[in-house]
């Protein structure tokens, strides 16, 4: 019967939609706007430990290298990578992948 009740409740409630937002104006937009880079680096800390915390491995790129991170601390370097392009921002770069003459 309780959960009858509390069913019969959450129907009374007004819909998400029904509830009158206030407008944001441009400079609330651009302040907004200005966390997502911050928003982005908690939730890739939050994931970092997260995955830890489960008993998962992580992989990290330090010093030009691919590293594996145990739960436990310790740290595998798995190989290194390649040297990173420097960019301007809001330029285009073309990148084309070159098929391995390997075989």
């Amino acid at each position: 019967m309780r959960y009858w009740i509390a069913l019969v409740l959450s129907f009374n409630r007004p819909a998400f939609s029904d509830i009158p937002r206030p407008l944001l104006d441009e400079n609330a937009i651009l302040f907004l706007e200005e966390q997502i880079p911050k928003l982005a680096a908690m939730a890739c800390e939050l994931a970092y430990w997260n995955a830890l915390a489960s008993g998962s491995c992580v992989l990290v790129a330090k010093n030009g290298l691919l590293i594996e991170i145990s739960p436990d601390g310790t740290e595998r370097i798995i190989k290194e990578l390649p040297h990173s392009i420097p960019t301007i921002p809001g330029k285009y770069l073309k990148i084309s992948i070159e098929p391995d003459n390997d075989s």
